[in-house]
Parts: C-alpha cells; sequence; structure tokens
C-alpha cells in the first residue's frame, strides 16, 4: 500500500472499523493507552495512582462498588457487601459513619452485589437498586369521607321561599319577607337566611349526635358521623338561590367560597366517562377562616402510593459529613385514585437499572422506562387530573417488531438513548426545570 501524506488534526471521533478511505481522518483502528483531546491532541493514557488500601472485609471480588464525586474536596467510595452492610470511605481510606435506618431487609437475596446492585448519585443522595426486588404498593389509604353534605344560599330576595330537605322530609324553611319596609332588607342577606335555617335543623335535633350542622358564612355544613343520608334544597327562585351539594356535581363553579376546612366533594364530567372525574377539596386561607379555596385531592379511600421497603434506597450525605441508609420518601398519590391516577408500570415489576435525564430520576425495568416529574426525584404520580402538565412523569414502553428487554439507558444531548439486548430507543422532548431535593 503507497503512503499517505497529509495532518490529521485529532483523532477524537474514536475507532471504526471501516476501511480507511471510508473513515474520517480522525477516526482510528486502534487505541491502546492513549487519551485524545480536542484542546491537547493524543496523549499518553494518565497512570493510575494507589490512593488507599480498603480494609478486606469492606471490598472483595463479590462486593458492589461505586464512587460519589461530590467535589475536588469530598471523594467517596461506597461498596455494599455479601450481607448488605454499606460502607462509605474517602479517598484517603478514612471510613465514615452509616447510619443504617433501613432495617437490612432490602439486600435480603442478594447473593452476588456486583451483579444485582447498581447506584447512581445525584448531589448528595445515591439512589441504590436491588435488582432482585419487586416493587411493591402501600397499604396506606387516605381518610374515607364523614356522611356530609353542605347547603349554600347563593341569593336572597323579597318574598321567597328557602327549604331543606333530609331523607325527603322538609326540615327547615324560611319565608323572606316581602320588603314592605325598609328594615325587611336586613332579612334577605344570605347568612342570615343561613342562620334561620339553621335554627330550624337545630330546633329539629340536627344538631344533636350524630348529627352537626354548622353555619359557615352563608354555608351550612350537615354531618352524620353514623349514617349516610339523602339532602336537597329547594327555593322558589327557580331552584337557583338555595343549593344543596353533598356527592357530586358536575360544575365546580357550584361551590361556595366558604365551607368547612376539609370538606371534599367529587366533580364529574361526562355522565358517561369515569376518566374526567375528580376529587376537590376545600381549605381556608388561615386558620377558622371559613373562606378559603377548593383544589385537587386525592379521592376518600384512595391507596396512598407505593411501598418504601421495596423501592429503591437513599444513602445521604449529611452536614455534619456523616451518612445515612434509610427508605426514601416517595411522594404519595395527590389526586385522584387508583384508576384515574394509576401506579407507574415498574409497581409489580423489578428495577434494573437507573438514569438521569433534564432533571427527571429514571428507573428502567424489562418492559418500560419511567422518569420522576421534573424536578421532584421523588414523586411518580402526576398532579393533576384536569390538565396534562409538561412535568407530569413519563411512563413509555418501547415499541418494536422484535422483543426489546431494556438493560440499560444513556443521556445524549436532549434525547435519552435506551438499550436492550438486540435494539436501541431513542426517547425526546423533556423540558427541565430546577432541581427539588
Amino acid at each position: 500500500m503507497p503512503k499517505v501524506r497529509g495532518s490529521i488534526p485529532n483523532v477524537i471521533n474514536g475507532l471504526s472499523q471501516q476501511a480507511p478511505s471510508l473513515r474520517l481522518t480522525s477516526q482510528s483502528s486502534d487505541d491502546l493507552n492513549t487519551y485524545p483531546l480536542i484542546v491537547d491532541g493524543l496523549l499518553k493514557r494518565p497512570p493510575t495512582r494507589h490512593l488507599a488500601k480498603l480494609p478486606g472485609a469492606a471490598v472483595d471480588s463479590n462486593s458492589y462498588v461505586h464512587h460519589i464525586l461530590r467535589d475536588d474536596a469530598e471523594q467517596y467510595t461506597v461498596t455494599i457487601e455479601d450481607d448488605g452492610t454499606v460502607r462509605v470511605f474517602d479517598f484517603a481510606g478514612v471510613e465514615k459513619t452509616v447510619n443504617d435506618t433501613s432495617g437490612g431487609s432490602y439486600f435480603s437475596g442478594v447473593t452476588s452485589p456486583k451483579e444485582e446492585i447498581k447506584a447512581l448519585t445525584i448531589n448528595d443522595y445515591t439512589f441504590i437498586i436491588n435488582k432482585n426486588k419487586t416493587v411493591a404498593v402501600g397499604s396506606a389509604t387516605a381518610p374515607t369521607r364523614d356522611y356530609e353534605g353542605i347547603v349554600y344560599v347563593r341569593q336572597g330576595n323579597y318574598g321567597h321561599d328557602y327549604k331543606i330537605f333530609i331523607d325527603g322530609t322538609e326540615q327547615a324553611n324560611f319565608q323572606t319577607p316581602d320588603g314592605g319596609t325598609a328594615s325587611h332588607s336586613l332579612n334577605i342577606r344570605t347568612n342570615y337566611i343561613a342562620d334561620q335555617l339553621r335554627n330550624d335543623l337545630v330546633a329539629a335535633g340536627y344538631n344533636t349526635s350524630p348529627w352537626a350542622t354548622t353555619r359557615y358564612a352563608s354555608t351550612l355544613h350537615i354531618n352524620n358521623t353514623t349514617t349516610d343520608f339523602d339532602l336537597m334544597a329547594e327555593d322558589s327562585l327557580g331552584d337557583t338561590a338555595l343549593l344543596a351539594l353533598k356527592d357530586k356535581i358536575s360544575d365546580i363553579g357550584d361551590l361556595p367560597v366558604h365551607c368547612k376546612d376539609g370538606f371534599k366533594i367529587e366533580i364529574s364530567g361526562a355522565d358517561s366517562e369515569d376518566a374526567d372525574d375528580y376529587w376537590v377539596e376545600f381549605k381556608w386561607e388561615t386558620t377558622n377562616s371559613s373562606r378559603g379555596r377548593w383544589s385537587e385531592t386525592i379521592a376518600p379511600g384512595a391507596r396512598l402510593g407505593l411501598d418504601a421497603s421495596t423501592m429503591p434506597h437513599v444513602l445521604i450525605r449529611e452536614s455534619d459529613g456523616t451518612f445515612t441508609f434509610k427508605e426514601a420518601d416517595w411522594s404519595n398519590r395527590g389526586t385522584g385514585d387508583e384508576n384515574s391516577v394509576p401506579d407507574p408500570s415498574f409497581v409489580d415489576d423489578k428495577i434494573i437499572n437507573l438514569t438521569f435525564h433534564r432533571n427527571r430520576l429514571g428507573f428502567i425495568t424489562e418492559n418500560n422506562t419511567v422518569l420522576s416529574q421534573n424536578g421532584d426525584f421523588f414523586n411518580f404520580y402526576r398532579t393533576s387530573l384536569t390538565a396534562a402538565l409538561d412535568s407530569d412523569p413519563i411512563d413509555v414502553a418501547p415499541s418494536h417488531t422484535k422483543v426489546s428487554l431494556l438493560r440499560h439507558a444513556v443521556p445524549y444531548q436532549d434525547e435519552l438513548i435506551v438499550f436492550s439486548d438486540q435494539t436501541q430507543f431513542r426517547l425526546a422532548g423533556m423540558k427541565p426545570s430546577p432541581p427539588r431535593l
């Protein structure tokens, strides 16, 4: 082969098995003990340096080893032994205190830590997974809802009837005066009408245990601690002046601005669709103000979230230089229920790898890639049922003609490249936001 003359600017484009005539001049067929850099050119591979010798019990051929490079001053080696003991050493070989509050059960069943454990460090948090652990849901549920309802006086007018029916029987009735005198204007105020209706309910026994009737401005809250009941309101203004709300309403605009703190009600969308139903809860602006706002909330009795003992655990660097290994505080479902806001797909599956991309923590299972809420690494549930947010968690499965068991993911620029045994997949289109830990 004749000699070829020319300059090679660098060899930063890696190795290529193509013929020399086809590959780039910045590629080579072999690269042994060299270190190509854009600025410095081709250098010899830097040598290794012996920093310290870890105790023999801390690391052997079967231990899992992970490095935490926090900054130039703080660099650590984490080892996980056959019995699940987590140890941390600085690069001088000095062992750091690790407070293990996990109970030691997360690594049960691990026989080869180097093969069955993975870790990923984000700031002062190191997320550690046991690839053999099947993720389960938690048993805790949201509080159940009381037998309760509200009656809202929306409008006062002269010479009209306002009635409340409980279990089909009229229990309160107030008729406003005809307006013949100026003083009658005081008797058509909505809070005055609500107070008169409450007086009737109290006289009828609806403020005696197990009943309770409380007025919040122009709203009456009626509660029974033991038995459910039917609630209905009627007025002579076309049933627009007095509104009874109990279990479900169709329009969130019908809700009052004054109510009992913590009162929940379901907002129903289309009658034929359950997917667009959601729950709201009233919260006071300040303590005992009775005025507040309605916000989305979890359905009464719905399961809250994940079993933290089966989820990845965290190793946290504390401010005093010690470390804590514990269960992570994973966020619970904040709205809807198990049907409207389903659990992430890694439930009842095994997490086999971790990744971090565009300010999201990612878990890889054989069938799905699941990324946390943007900026909230511990939240894998969507925030709202009324709107799809850019920050919501991402849970996708690969689509291919071949069986694609996922193994690994690598962030590359604005994309996440996910590897299976036979195929590569690309996940793109995510927006970043400031991190929150």
